[in-house]
Parts: structure tokens; C-alpha cells; sequence
């Protein structure tokens, strides 16, 4: 059984994104997960309604907003969606504003809704908070901010993560920042990135460095990012503070963390224009599979396992991935034995087929006719046989039934799964290694891109 493969499985249950080929590449896996790790806001992000297109061409090129309520009347009588009314207008207005940075129409628009008689609702003054946090060097009275956040926190007792997350945006940038600090203590389980993020910033900017590395190391263990500008004001800080490149450094030795290229080429800038024991040193890279450093030739120790670690892992794995507790995820133990036996007896194989994956890729013309996804099904695995290629197909009851069922055990070997097992685990599984030897699995992404279903594999 292989510790990489089964490294890989690991790997792919958590990201989905990335692989191991050594022990010796664990640098460059979590180097991966660093640099994949999701963007905590896209200014850019596609539109999914029409009418947030043209609500932003009206925000990039608009100056007043003397025609918005006319501008607001043909949105909606235009687009006739369920998303945009009345009611809904003035909060997807704001989030608009804060996706284009434009602080001074959003300014305007809360202005606007006060002048109308209106009282601004949650959502609305959430995202013009986030707004404010984001164009902080356009907010001239801060004082405006701390009232506002205190405003919103008296909209309920219980307020939603997105909008306790706006609230301590907002109080991020002002003198009351503690009190942001606070609210975020007092929820720690929320998905609060950005606002830790938020929060860490403003430790570094009044010097606070300890607390800032603690909030760093509570978002490491939770898995959340810490984003560019975190890093960034670090180095600014220790360009000026001897005392705090000690600390940085310490926590980037103890955490572990990866940072990206152009945040390491900032660091080394600074360390080399340091007035006390400047930097000399290169950038070099690590051979994967030799963990061997380019540049001094050394050695980094392998990372490898022992076999009481590996066999434990791999119960674990067993129990908690194909087993489970979730009705909907796991196999029954019996189901498991079938399928352990069915390996045994027919092993070893070529390819390996998820019949769902095929089935799931269909095109959406075809996707609710059965056989479409049966022929879809066989044509796959008929690509592979016709290349004399051993082949097994996993598949759930309902997809391959009698006539079905029997053309495709001619073509291949076949295991079936209950209606509600996972096989993407089983799949997955079998990549893997942890029941046997490990076999390619096949993606119909690929295959279905090629045009038709009969087209060759690429």
C-alpha cells in the first residue's frame, strides 16, 4: 500500500485541488493551499443578474443621484426579478457601491434614503459600513462610523455573521477599534476572515504585535486566510522596528505559514536594507522528489511515516470516509466486504469509471433522460475497452438496470452501490490505495469537452 497515494486521497478530501507526488513535497502542498486559499472580496466577480450589470454602469458613471428614483422604477419594471423590489433595491444599491469603491455615491445614497423619509434596513447600512472600511482613507469623521455601527447593533439582539462581520469592519478604522475587537471574541466560530484579517491590521497599526500574532495563529488553526496586506503591513513595521522583525520572524517559524513570491520578495528587501545584521542570502527551490535545496545542495528530512502511523491512518480513513456516520456519505460494512472481494477477484484494472460523474456531466438537454445517460455511460467505457483496457465502473442501482445493467458487465466489471452510498469516496478510495493497489481515475470533464459523447478521450 502507498503512503504518497494515500497522502494524495488526503489531499484531495480537503481541497480537491492539488497533489502529492513525495513525501518531500509537503512544502510545495501547502504552499498550494496558502496561494489557492479564496479571495475574501472580488471586486471583479461576474454578475449573476442582468441588472446588477447595469446598476453598476449607472454607479461607474454617475455623479448625482438625481435621477436614481427614475433610475429605480425602470430597473424593476425591466428585469420584473423576485431578487430586485422596492423593499430589495437599497441594499443590492449599497452592495453595487461597495463592489465598485465607491464611497462617495454610497455617502450619497444613505443621504438619499434619509432625505426620502426612509430609515436605511440592516442589510443596507452592513454593506455601506464594509465601504467604509474599504475606502477608509475617503472617511473624513470617523465619529459618523463609530454611530452608525451603533445604530446597526441596535437593529436586533441577534445579528447575523455578515453583519456582525460589517460591524467590526467599521470599528476596525476607528478609535473605538477595542470594541471590534471584542465582538469578535465573543463569536470566534463565525466565518470571520476578513474581519480578523480587518482586526489584525489594525493590532499592527497601534502596535499591538503580540495580539496581532495570536489572532494570526487562531486563523492558521482554523483555516482561515491571511490575506496580502496583513503581511505587508508587517514588513512595514519591521523595516521601522527592530523588536518587530523578533516576533514576525519567531511566528513565521512556528506556524509554518507559506508566503507568496512577491510578499518573500518584499521581506527580502527589507531585511537586506536593514541598518543591524542585513540579510544575504538567495532564493532557491526544493527538489520534490529528493527534498534537495538548489542552491546549498542540503538535504531537508523526510517527512514520511511509520507503519504503525500509516495503519492507523488508514482505519481511520476507512471508518470515517467509506463507513461514516452520514446515511447519505458512507457504505455499510457489508458493502464494503462486496467491494473488497470484487477486487480481490478481478483486480487489477486500467481505469476506473464513476458512473455518476458521467452521468452528472451529461449535457443539460439530456440530463433527465435515463438512457441518454446509460449510452453516455457505455460509450465511455467502450473507448477504453476498444484499447483492450481493463475497466471497472462504479454505478448505483438506479442508473444501470437490466438490459443496461447487462451490456455494460459485457464491456466491463461492474460494482453497484445502494441509492444513497457516495461513490465518489469509493472512487476516491481506490485512488488512494487504501484497500489495494492504486488505479487511475477517469474524469468525464475532459471526454465530454471533446464535443459528443463518442469522441476520444483527450
Amino acid at each position: 500500500m502507498n503512503r504518497t497515494l494515500l497522502s494524495k486521497f488526503l489531499a484531495l478530501r480537503r481541497s480537491g485541488t492539488f497533489h502529492v507526488k513525495s513525501a518531500y513535497a509537503t512544502f510545495n502542498n501547502r504552499k498550494a493551499l496558502n496561494e489557492s486559499a479564496p479571495k475574501l472580496l472580488n471586486q471583479h466577480a461576474p454578475h449573476v443578474n442582468q441588472f446588477e450589470s447595469e446598476m453598476e454602469q449607472f454607479i461607474k458613471t454617475t455623479h448625482s443621484l438625481t435621477g436614481i428614483h427614475q433610475f429605480q422604477e425602470n430597473l424593476i419594471s425591466k428585469h420584473k426579478s423576485k431578487l430586485l423590489t422596492k423593499e430589495s433595491f437599497d441594499a443590492i444599491f449599497m452592495r453595487m457601491c461597495l463592489a465598485c469603491r465607491n464611497y462617495q455615491l454610497g455617502k450619497q445614497f444613505l443621504l438619499h434614503i434619509d432625505q426620502t423619509g426612509r430609515q436605511a434596513n440592516t442589510a443596507t447600512l452592513a454593506k455601506f459600513l464594509s465601504l467604509c472600511y474599504f475606502c477608509s482613507a475617503e472617511v473624513e469623521d470617523k465619529s459618523e462610523i463609530e454611530k452608525l455601527c451603533s445604530v446597526l447593533k441596535s437593529h436586533g439582539e441577534y445579528l447575523d455573521a455578515a453583519t456582525k462581520e460589517s460591524i467590526i469592519l467599521g470599528l476596525s478604522i476607528t478609535d473605538s477599534w477595542q470594541k471590534g475587537l471584542k465582538l469578535l471574541e465573543e463569536d470566534e466560530t463565525a466565518q470571520f476572515s476578513l474581519a480578523m484579517n480587518a482586526m489584525v491590521d489594525c493590532l499592527l497599526s497601534h502596535n499591538h504585535f503580540d495580539t496581532a500574532v495570536s489572532w494570526m495563529e487562531k486563523m492558521i488553526a482554523k483555516e482561515r486566510p491571511i490575506s496580502d496586506f496583513v503581511y505587508e503591513h508587517w514588513l512595514r513595521k519591521c523595516a521601522a522596528h527592530h523588536e518587530c522583525w523578533e516576533i514576525f520572524s519567531d511566528f513565521l517559524a512556528r506556524s509554518g505559514v507559506f508566503l507568496k513570491q512577491p510578499i518573500v520578495q518584499q521581506l527580502e528587501e527589507v531585511l537586506r536594507n536593514r541598518s543591524r545584521d542585513p540579510f544575504v542570502g538567495q532564493f532557491t527551490a526544493i527538489d520534490e522528489d529528493t527534498g534537495r535545496c538548489g542552491s546549498c545542495q542540503k538535504v531537508l528530512q523526510n517527512t514520511d511515516i511509520t507503519d504503525e502511523e500509516f495503519a492507523a491512518l488508514r482505519k481511520r480513513i476507512t471508518e470515517k470516509v467509506l463507513l461514516g456516520t452520514d446515511v447519505f456519505l458512507g457504505s455499510k460494512p457489508e458493502e464494503i466486504q462486496r467491494f473488497k472481494e470484487l477486487i480481490k477477484t478481478t483486480a487489477p484494472y486500467d481505469i476506473v469509471i464513476d458512473g455518476l460523474n458521467v452521468a452528472y456531466h451529461m449535457s443539460s438537454k439530456n440530463r433527465k433522460q435515463p438512457s441518454a445517460k446509460v449510452d453516455a455511460l457505455v460509450s465511455v467505457v467502450k473507448h477504453f475497452t476498444n484499447q483492450k483496457l481493463r475497466v471497472l465502473v462504479l454505478t448505483r442501482k438506479h442508473l444501470l438496470t437490466g438490459v443496461a445493467l447487462q451490456r455494460m458487465k459485457q464491456e466491463a466489471h461492474v460494482f453497484i452501490t445502494e441509492n444513497l452510498v457516495n461513490t465518489q469516496s469509493l472512487s476516491r478510495t481506490i485512488s488512494s490505495g487504501t484497500i489495494s493497489s492504486a488505479w487511475p481515475i477517469f474524469d468525464y470533464k475532459q471526454f465530454s469537452d471533446c464535443g459528443s459523447v463518442g469522441h476520444k478521450y483527450k
